[in-house]
């Protein structure tokens, strides 16, 4: 029997989609944000969760038991990232994925739509 590999995960933006649809709502019945479904994956690890928010970050490392940083770049264990999760306002996704590839080379990068309003 093969061990299943576990993807270490980088959630960046902590909003709707990366929490707050699901935060108030049973867990195990809703599965509405990132956070909740990458938390429920087995085959996934959330290792730390980026927003400029305080609050935001605050209540993601109160659910989730998981480190946070305002910037991506201040998380120490950037080396471990094997996916980052881009769930950020459309206008910041390029800035957002030109920081993380400077930052780190993951195996992945997930990106909300859109991409970006034009070329």
């Amino acid at each position: 029997m093969t061990d299943i590999p576990v993807f270490n995960v980088a959630l960046i933006g902590l909003g709707k989609i990366g929490m707050g649809y699901d935060v108030n709502l049973d867990k195990t019945k809703f599965v509405l944000s990132h956070a909740n479904a990458f938390s429920q994956n087995s085959g996934f690890r959330l290792v730390v969760g980026v927003d400029q928010d305080p609050k935001l970050r605050s209540q993601f490392t109160k659910i989730y038991q998981v480190n946070n940083v305002e910037k991506f770049e201040d998380y120490k264990l950037l080396s471990n990232v094997d996916l980052v999760v881009v769930a950020t306002p459309p206008e910041s996704h390029l800035s957002v994925i030109e920081n993380v590839l400077k930052n780190v080379t993951p195996k992945a990068i997930l990106c909300q739509k859109p991409l970006a309003h034009n070329f």
